[in-house]
């Protein structure tokens, strides 16, 4: 299917955007046209990451490396950091083990 959809795309430069800007327009067969413009991307200080969306990029990251229950323990203690009595119980947790059910 993504090699289908490689063949109807064309990417130009836009000199007139800045170095955060994207444009894309879609262009359906019957001629409709969709577009969008992103002046900071997801991420950019100016278009800051919700914490649901943290979190979720962390499980995908880590979810190789630490199991179900160690992930959703990091997740709330993160979020709870401000009133954490105990950083030494955090870093417990961030301990890496060769075994995802450890």
């Amino acid at each position: 299917m993504v090699k289908d959809l490689m063949g109807k795309i064309k990417a130009r430069a836009n000199p007139s955007l800045e170095e955060t800007e994207a444009n894309i327009k879609v262009r359906l067969k019957n001629g409709t046209e969709f577009s969008s413009q992103v002046s900071f991307p997801k991420g950019d200080p100016r278009n800051p990451l919700s914490f649901d969306e943290i979190k979720e990029k962390f499980r995908d990251l880590v979810q190789p490396l630490l199991p179900k229950k160690r992930m959703d323990q990091l997740v709330e203690m993160i979020h709870e950091l401000e009133s954490l009595e105990d950083v030494g119980k955090l870093l417990k947790l961030c301990r890496f083990t060769r075994s995802p059910a450890g």
